[in-house]
């Protein structure tokens, strides 16, 4: 009889743990069904729930069936239901929520497959686990694994207790509920709770990333740590060092650092990169023109074949004077630039007098153009046309240098066919020709006073008028980096709120400032001081013809009181022989 007790006591007590461990699986698969149902309601879209399993026993086979049975009820979820030996395929929709079905964590299982599923979550994914508590210690060896592919919103329900765990990280803590909390509970963002105090990030010295001497920042640098100050993390700048052999995205991917602040422009797209939102241009910056010589100055105002039209002027009129010398008396060129007439031209034919208006007419005018553009010269340092087109660099032969790190040389290389020269560094080739620059980039470099030259006053580069295209720059985050998708989202309201621009505007607000102080300084210095090279050329060339002027003025002199001595010897010899004739037939004649 006591036996008998025994029995029927203990197929009770089995019967009230089944039946307790059955309710408990019914319940956990009913709670993650309106956890994910709840998680439905706040996306728009369809909702792809990815559902895994991973055990080979009859447990977790048993609640994928119900679960797939429960979601299949709704019409905007695509299910996705997986055993363990499927492995991941790039085909496949990204998930909005991650179900895995597994039995006791120390199950010797194959996780092969499983891990392509793992790596292909996104951040903002969350991944719940339903179980078979075995071991409390296994529970956050789980929680670091799965943070290893950068799945941060773990939630991990136990089938057969009463207990559901979520995790924060940096460092690993765990939390257990009791029962069934509400879904916002288990829902949160995980990055606000991390204790992380420093994190560090990779940049490369732009425009964007510059701090300036009054302790302005550049407004990618502004943004990431608007960003991590929200999250209470303070950051490390690394400045990225390549061997010059890699792609930028290549050596970012060998570095240890989450992010990469510089925005850039990539080859092909990848989940790892977020768009910056605006379009830019790509433009060239190309050198301004170079300061005329001496020569230049005085050939410049014309262009070559107005020189050559004077030249040929003068000669037709030279020959026409020669062959025709009773048709036209005077030196016609001489005539219109100098007004020296051999013969009044009152005295002149017709066709001499029109002719002759003519040609003083034209040379007036170009004379008066000729010193117009002289004075302008005298006024301001004069230079060369900027180059304002790509057909204009070819005829300057300009180089246009290309940094590989930022730019794809074979978008541009029908374009610029013949001038690209590739480098990793753009730095180290400023001088020697132009280089490519964003458009917004170049707002700021024009009015940097390092474009500034420190002798004439001028800008050293200048924007090309052409823009090669458009073209979406991005930031790159590090594979399974858990702050990819807030920033994303934080980087949008940073942009609708217009604090981008007001921090660009504020930039080249300062620059402008700063930009024309220094030109006026250099404008004051050039108008007070006179430079030896500048005034050398034109007091040799006064020195010159005044030499020239002296040594006519003498020779002039000299011919024309040799011609009057001589002419006067002559006559007195002449009065000489004429008084001895005379005197003669005097002296005869008595």
């Amino acid at each position: 009889m006591h036996i008998r007790t025994r029995t029927v006591l203990l197929i009770v007590a089995v019967s009230y743990v089944h039946a307790a461990s059955v309710q408990r699986s019914n319940e956990a698969i009913q709670y993650v069904t309106n956890l994910t149902r709840f998680i439905n309601d706040q996306h728009f879209g369809t909702f792809v729930c990815w559902l895994l399993q991973f055990s080979d026993q009859y447990t977790p086979a048993l609640l994928h069936n119900s679960m797939a049975q429960e979601l299949s009820k709704d019409e905007d979820t695509v299910l996705l239901q997986v055993d363990l030996h499927t492995s991941y395929s790039p085909s496949y929709s990204f998930p909005n929520v991650v179900i895995i079905f597994a039995d006791a964590l120390d199950e010797d299982v194959d996780l092969t497959h499983l891990r392509t599923w793992l790596d292909a979550v996104p951040y903002k994914t969350f991944v719940v686990i339903l179980f078979k508590m075995s071991n409390r210690m296994l529970i956050d060896s789980v929680a670091e694994n799965f943070l290893s592919y950068g799945i941060v919103n773990l939630i991990m329900v136990a089938f057969n207790i009463d207990n559901i765990f979520t995790f924060n990280y940096a460092p690993t803590r765990t939390t257990v509920h009791v029962g069934f909390p509400h879904p916002l509970v288990l829902l949160y963002n995980r990055l606000r709770e991390f204790k992380t105090e420093t994190i560090k990030i990779t940049y490369a010295q732009s425009t964007f990333t510059y701090t300036y001497d009054d302790g302005f920042e550049g407004e990618d640098i502004h943004l990431f740590k608007l960003f991590f100050q929200r999250l209470g993390i303070n950051l490390a700048f690394d400045e990225l060092i390549c061997d010059g052999k890699h792609y930028l995205i290549e050596c970012l991917q060998e570095s240890n650092n989450y992010i990469f602040v510089n925005r850039m422009y990539v080859r092909k797209l990848s989940s790892q990169l977020i768009d910056a939102i605006e379009m830019d241009k790509v433009r060239i910056f190309a050198p301004k023109g170079k300061p005329l010589t001496f020569a230049e100055m005085l050939l410049k105002p014309f262009h070559p074949a107005v020189w050559m039209l004077l030249l040929g002027i003068c000669v037709a009129v030279h020959l026409l004077c020669r062959l025709a010398p009773r048709l036209i008396c005077n030196d016609l060129v001489l005539l219109a630039l100098t007004g020296i007439e051999k013969r009044s031209l009152q005295t002149t034919g017709r066709f001499e007098k029109l002719f002759a208006i003519s040609l003083i007419i034209l040379f007036f005018q170009l004379k008066s153009a000729y010193e117009t553009k002289l004075v302008s010269y005298m006024i301001d340092v004069p230079t060369e046309p900027d180059p304002k087109t790509i057909d204009e660099l070819r005829q300057r032969d300009l180089k246009v240098i290309v940094d590989s790190r930022f730019f794809n040389p074979n978008q541009f290389h029908q374009q610029l066919a013949g001038l690209l020269r590739v480098t990793e560094n753009v730095t180290t080739l400023l001088k020697d020709g132009a280089f490519f620059i964003n458009d917004i980039a170049m707002r700021i470099m024009a009015k940097d006073i390092s474009n500034v030259d420190p002798i004439t006053g001028k800008q050293l580069y200048v924007p090309l008028e052409e823009i090669l295209g458009e073209t979406m720059p991005f930031f790159y985050f590090h594979k399974n980096c858990p702050f990819q998708y807030e920033f994303s989202t934080y980087r949008r309201y940073v942009f609708e709120a217009g604090l981008q621009q007001h921090w660009r505007k504020t930039i080249i607000t300062l620059k402008d400032r700063r930009f024309h102080t220094v030109i006026a300084k250099l404008k004051s210095i050039s108008q007070q001081t006179v430079r030896e090279n500048t005034l050398k050329p034109i007091f040799i060339g006064i020195i010159l013809l005044w030499v020239a002027a002296l040594v006519v003025f003498l020779s002039e002199n000299f011919i024309f009181y040799s011609w009057k001595s001589c002419k006067q010897f002559k006559t007195f010899k002449n009065l000489q022989i004429i008084y001895h004739i005379y005197y003669r037939i005097d002296k005869a004649y008595k």
